[in-house]
């Protein structure tokens, strides 16, 4: 069963009275992808007052999560969860920063400029179908690891992490329909696997 996606980032910058929100939606399916991804976003906007979000991930079992980073409550990250649910997307967050501007909007007009700017930056974003995936952590040799990644490579399998020093670490994304063949070519090469 396929679900739908974004392909890749997709920003949106909406003012209000004086304030700027920036919505930036991008795919993204694990807690650790989307903490990676806050902090890099939190460097790039590194004056902003607000880092507002919400995230939907297929799992499973699909999980949620929304915060309003200290604007009032179900103010920002409710609004945007919903905007995330209204495209029927999985794998997928926004995280919305505001600029504060000096005027307050209240409730109601925070509530819309969260809502607008991450409906909007969804709208803009390419929205794909997507095979459902499980994630795996790889561990051996350096040579053996590396001569592993040259079959994921010819496979086409995702490569989310790699450190590679003399005891080899990777994570793969890999498409449930390819899993068994993966699994078979990495008990070949006799290395440590485990699912994450």
């Amino acid at each position: 069963m396929n679900y739908r996606s974004i392909a890749e980032r997709s920003d949106f910058l909406l003012k209000e009275k004086g304030s700027k929100f920036i919505a930036i939606a991008f795919p993204c399916s694990s807690q650790k992808s989307f903490k990676e991804q806050m902090i890099s976003i939190q460097v790039e906007y590194s004056k902003a007052t607000h880092y507002c979000f919400a995230y939907r991930f297929f799992g499973p079992p699909i999980s949620t999560r929304a915060n309003d980073d200290g604007e009032p409550s179900n103010s920002a990250g409710s609004p945007i969860l919903g905007q995330i649910q209204s495209f029927e997307l999985l794998d997928v967050a926004v995280v919305v920063i505001r600029y504060y501007g000096g005027t307050k909007l209240g409730v109601s007009g925070l509530i819309k400029a969260y809502k607008g700017s991450a409906k909007f930056a969804l709208e803009n974003a390419r929205i794909i179908d997507k095979e459902p995936t499980s994630n795996y952590h790889i561990t051996g040799d350096y040579l053996l690891v590396s001569q592993l990644l040259a079959f994921l490579k010819k496979k086409k399998i995702k490569i989310i992490a790699q450190n590679m020093t003399q005891l080899a670490e990777i994570e793969i994304e890999v498409p449930i329909s390819k899993v068994e063949i993966i699994l078979s070519k990495v008990a070949e090469f006799k290395i440590q696997v485990k699912r994450v």
